[in-house]
């Protein structure tokens, strides 16, 4: 849970609520998948608590620092599974956008742009 991002989404750059929607949305599918989920917020994650995790799950959550994207690359080097959607990591922790995703390296992929477009993508 990101409370760096809920930070970023009730300021001017998005709708309040939508961070919560994507949160509680994640939540809610671990769930009636019969999976045991335990949320922890961005800015208490240690390497050592993620490392009792075979899969960590962040449903958008655009505001990591760089530490804590260093955290994620070393926790999915140590052979842990990252999923992640959306915008996550795109800014740092005070919701500075970057050129391109933090974690760009562990996804494969670099930003394209806010604007959905069919012709313009995460490549």
């Amino acid at each position: 849970m990101s409370d760096q991002t809920i930070d970023w989404f009730a300021g001017k750059h998005f709708v309040s609520k939508g961070y919560e929607n994507y949160y509680h949305g994640a939540w809610q599918a671990l769930k009636d998948l019969g999976y045991d989920a335990e949320p922890f917020l961005d800015y208490l994650m240690k390497p050592e608590q993620l490392a009792k995790y075979p899969l960590l799950y962040v449903p958008n959550a655009p505001c990591l620092s760089d530490a804590q994207c260093a955290m994620l690359r070393d926790y999915v080097t140590a052979g842990g599974t990252l999923i992640a959607t959306h915008l996550t990591s795109i800014a740092d922790q005070h919701g500075r956008m970057r050129a391109s995703f933090g974690l760009a390296d562990l996804f494969g992929a670099r930003f394209a742009g806010v604007e959905p477009s069919r012709f313009r993508t995460c490549t």
